[in-house]
């Protein structure tokens, strides 16, 4: 984190107000300050401690971006902290959340502080299930987002090349279903770029992954950068491996992590020390490509 921010975040340390119920509870419980830094340096800080108690102390942010415990297993580390989307509403006005569909289906209610925006799809190169009479689900979801005004929001699209030269044009006889959906964020020229989609391909990192659940630089670098400004702020919460952390330093902004197992901060501190020779597959300050396994 930059001397800005760590000055932000010893201005902005007072407990901000709760939302009602379980968040009341949370934040009484919460430390006066927060904890010495388990890792930093001049873009990424890493507190070791519970989600809940630390998020109100957090300076604003641009936005969240994390990867929460599904609670869909009966590991130990695989526990859904109860009442934490609503703490995350106090920090930042959009947030990028990973899950599955039973993920959000079941915890949909824990949402409520927040209004749905759009949905991604990770689309893996390997899957696993736990079951041998189902699909095997080669897919995990990011859902986005926001609070507050839809305008408001730091809202950067992003692209990939153009593999087929071709000029985008909007239909002149667009079914009335849409309606009126206003000017194109983009303009698209022959060759040029393309609005990314909404399904993302990514490679797992099964083989050099730090973290049960870790994900990919290139699912998390489009969120990041969609979201969140160059210098700006973006907090993980249940960092997990601090891939967050890691695409955040490469693209030029700065990130704030919680990790409540001390193993995976080790984990975590470790790789953010080892700079690009760990998973450099992103360049900085540029869009992230789709990319596909050659044939």
């Amino acid at each position: 984190m930059t001397d800005q921010a760590t000055q932000d975040a010893t201005t902005d340390a007072q407990p901000r107000p709760a939302v009602a119920g379980q968040v009341e509870r949370s934040v009484s419980r919460q430390p006066a300050a927060l904890p010495r830094p388990y890792y930093e340096d001049e873009a990424v800080t890493l507190y070791h401690g519970d989600a809940l108690a630390l998020l109100p102390l957090l300076p604003k942010a641009d936005a969240v971006v994390t990867d929460p415990p599904y609670g869909e297993t009966s590991l130990d580390w695989d526990v859904w902290p109860d009442g934490w989307p609503a703490v995350a509403a106090l920090v930042a006005p959009q947030m990028w959340c990973f899950g599955s569909t039973r993920m959000f289906l079941d915890k949909g209610h824990q949402f409520r502080a927040w209004k749905l925006a759009q949905d991604v799809v990770w689309e893996k190169h390997n899957g696993s299930n736990s079951a041998n009479d189902r699909f095997r689900r080669l897919h995990e979801l990011a859902l986005h987002y926001y609070r507050g005004k839809w305008e408001d929001l730091h809202r950067e699209p992003q692209f990939v090349p153009g593999a087929i030269q071709r000029s985008v044009r909007r239909s002149k006889n667009r079914t009335q279903h849409w309606g009126d959906i206003g000017q194109s964020a983009y303009k698209s020229e022959d060759g040029g770029p393309l609005l990314m989609g909404s399904v993302i391909y990514a490679r797992s990192c099964h083989g050099y992954a730090v973290n049960e659940t870790q994900k990919p630089e290139d699912i998390v670098a489009p969120l990041l950068q969609y979201s969140v400004p160059p210098g700006g702020l973006v907090v993980d919460c249940f960092a997990g491996s601090g891939t967050t952390g890691a695409v955040a330093r490469k693209t030029g902004r700065r990130a704030i992590l919680i990790e409540k197992r001390e193993s995976q901060c080790q984990a975590i501190a470790a790789r953010l020390a080892q700079g690009d020779l760990l998973t450099a597959n992103v360049e900085a300050n540029l869009p992230i490509r789709a990319r596909k396994e050659p044939e």
